[in-house]
Order: C-alpha cells, then sequence, then structure tokens
C-alpha cells in the first residue's frame, strides 16, 4: 500500500508543475494586456501629474479643484481612441462628473471653467475634448498654480496628438 503511494507520487508531482506552468503562462498574457492597456491610457501622464499634487494638496478648495481635474481628465478619457464610449455611456458619466462637481467646494472661476468644459466636451468628439482642455488652462493656472496648468495643458496635446494620428491614418 506505501509503495503504491510512492509511484502516484512522480504523477502527482508532474500534474502539479503543469498546473504551475500553465498559471505562470497565464500570468505572463495577463501582463502583457495589462502593458497594452497602459499603453492605451492617452492621458494616464497628466493624470499622474494631478495626482502627484492632489496627494500633496492639504484639505480646501484647492485640494478639490484638483479632485475635480482629475475627474474631468478621466471623462475625457472616454472619448478618445482606441475604445471610445458609446454615446450614451458619455452622457452618463458626463451627468454623474456634473453631479459629483455640484458638491465640490471650488473657486468660482475654476467652477465657471469647468461648465464650459463641459458643456464642449458634451459633444463626445475628440475634437470637442481638445477643446475642452484648452478652455481649462487659464482658470487652472490661476485657481490651482503653474503645474496643475501644465497637467491639463499635456492633457490637451496628447489628445490634439491623438487627433491628428486619426487623421493620418484616416487619409
Amino acid at each position: 500500500m506505501f509503495r503504491g503511494f510512492t509511484q502516484r507520487a512522480p504523477l502527482a508531482t508532474r500534474v502539479y508543475r503543469f498546473y504551475i506552468l500553465e498559471a505562470l503562462e497565464l500570468f505572463e498574457q495577463q501582463d502583457q494586456d495589462l502593458d497594452r492597456l497602459l499603453m492605451d491610457d492617452h492621458l494616464a501622464a497628466a493624470e499622474n501629474r494631478l495626482i502627484q499634487k492632489l496627494q500633496l494638496a492639504v484639505r480646501g478648495p484647492k485640494r478639490n479643484g484638483l479632485f475635480a481635474l482629475w475627474l474631468f481628465l478621466r471623462a475625457c478619457e472616454g472619448v478618445l481612441p482606441p475604445d471610445p464610449l458609446s454615446g450614451r455611456a458619455h452622457r452618463r458619466r458626463l451627468e454623474s462628473l456634473e453631479r459629483r462637481l455640484s458638491s465640490l467646494s471650488l473657486q468660482p472661476s475654476l467652477r465657471q471653467a469647468l461648465t464650459g468644459s463641459m458643456k464642449a466636451l458634451s459633444e463626445g468628439t475628440v475634437e470637442a475634448t481638445v477643446t475642452a482642455l484648452k478652455l481649462l488652462v487659464v482658470p487652472v493656472r490661476e485657481a490651482i498654480g503653474d503645474q496643475a496648468s501644465d497637467a491639463i495643458t499635456l492633457a490637451a496635446r496628447t489628445a490634439k496628438g491623438t487627433l491628428q494620428q486619426r487623421e493620418t491614418v484616416g487619409s
């Protein structure tokens, strides 16, 4: 009886090794998929800059403004290729963004700029996204500071580059 157990053990070990190797291959594939997703995230650099600034900010209107800008960038991301949201999903995202922004205490100039940019973004096109981001640059510089404004400028340039890349592929 003990002897049969020892003869089966190598087979069990081989089966476990097979499953472990299969799991490792699956993890490698998931890592590659994640890398591809991160490369497709066009506004990630601007978002990272805002998040770093948000981590250092103290409570108050500036921190709320940074949070609002980060939420706005996430809404802009939904319009950009390669996987833009459907029109209905984009409208829902803008509605929830509008509800969320209404509860934040923001500086009046920033609130007004975000309202105007939301109207531009409601068109749901890449061109409108570029316009919406450009509308925010100066008010953000005045309300929050240069670093946040530079992040928004970077996002606008990235969105414009996406637009130009799409136009060259289309021609």
